[in-house]
């Protein structure tokens, strides 16, 4: 059992949420995590879905590394504009350190070689590694996967996405890795679940195109920018303003990732309460979902399900994810 500080945990979620309540409580200064002794468990004998959490739990689960990576190091690049050049061409973001660049997988460079480096070599790209995998990871499983903000991974193509009067709802699991310092170093996989609104069609459809400018439109094929809002349309192309670049695309690549304002506007009141109905935030009858937090604890079960407990790695090797959540216990607190 140890001690670690919100500081340790670089999530958002590091909020403890109570099963049966949509109350979210702040971490107190200490927060002490209880481990499961696996020596009192038969961990072939677990249950098919891993149930909701009792009590205080943490959406974290440990994860266990083999303890070596394969990568693909090669001389770090000149500059910025040449690293570019590298990412792109092997369609994947690189880590460098010292003189030299590494790349996940089996990515062909000139005078690159595959090497096994220990975690401890560099812990950021032990990291780094790991997060590569978990794409792999998805991929292998039919998912999709993109990386967000701040490194975070976005697993999207689970069951049980649901189509309303021509908006989506999509379900998504977001998984962030990360380490803690108590009192050993461990590898933690954080992961909440949520859900967004996309329009079902494709900007294709004159009607999406009609309503899409100032509007975040997501590409869902082919090539081109991943996102970008729509500046103007026609019936053969559209353009997006990402990165502060304006782009031309393809209509039938993309569709649109929408908030409630747009929903209400175009679709009325009643299409809204559905998608909130169906997203969890409402019950059926419309009023407000007590339940929502432990629902989403469920939601994240099946979608940890889905992915799957192990990842496997280069060279044969597997990374593990204890299939426990992470049991809380506040000091000194007051709760």
């Amino acid at each position: 059992m140890g001690c670690a500080t919100a500081r340790d945990w670089s999530m958002a979620s590091l909020w403890l949420h109570p099963p049966d309540s949509t109350t979210a409580l702040y971490t107190s200064p200490c927060v002490y995590v209880q481990h499961r002794n696996e020596d009192d468990a038969d961990m072939s004998a677990v249950p098919a879905i891993l149930e909701p959490p009792r009590g205080l739990a943490l959406n974290a689960f440990r994860l266990i590394c083999p303890g070596v990576h394969r990568v693909i190091r090669f001389p770090r690049p000149a500059d910025r504009a040449e690293r570019q050049i590298i990412e792109t061409s092997i369609g994947q973001a690189i880590f460098q350190a010292g003189d030299f660049g590494y790349a996940a997988g089996d990515a062909a460079l000139v005078d690159s070689e595959p090497i096994d480096l220990e975690c401890d070599f560099n812990r950021q790209l032990h990291l780094f590694d790991i997060r590569n995998c978990i794409r792999d990871q998805a991929s292998r499983e039919k998912l999709k996967s993109r990386i967000g903000f701040g490194g975070e991974i976005h697993i999207t193509g689970l069951n049980g996405d649901v189509e309303i009067d021509g908006l989506r709802v999509e379900r998504r699991m977001r998984l962030r890795v990360s380490e803690g310092n108590m009192p050993r170093r461990e590898t933690w996989l954080v992961a909440r679940h949520d859900t967004r609104y996309l329009v079902a069609g494709t900007l294709a459809d004159r009607q999406v195109r009609d309503r899409s400018i100032g509007q975040m439109a997501e590409r869902i094929e082919g090539d081109g920018p991943r996102t970008g809002e729509v500046m103007d349309v026609s019936d053969h192309e559209i353009t997006l303003r990402t990165k502060g670049q304006i782009v031309a695309a393809e209509p039938s690549k993309y569709t649109l990732t929408v908030r409630s304002s747009y929903v209400n506007r175009y679709h009325g009141a009643t299409t809204l309460a559905k998608l909130q109905a169906a997203s969890g935030s409402l019950t059926a009858s419309g009023q407000r979902n007590r339940y929502a937090v432990k629902d989403r604890y469920k939601a994240l079960a099946e979608d940890m399900e889905q992915f799957g407990w192990s990842i496997a790695m280069p060279a044969d090797r597997q990374a593990v994810i204890e299939r426990a959540w992470t049991e809380i216990r506040i000091q000194g607190g007051g709760i």
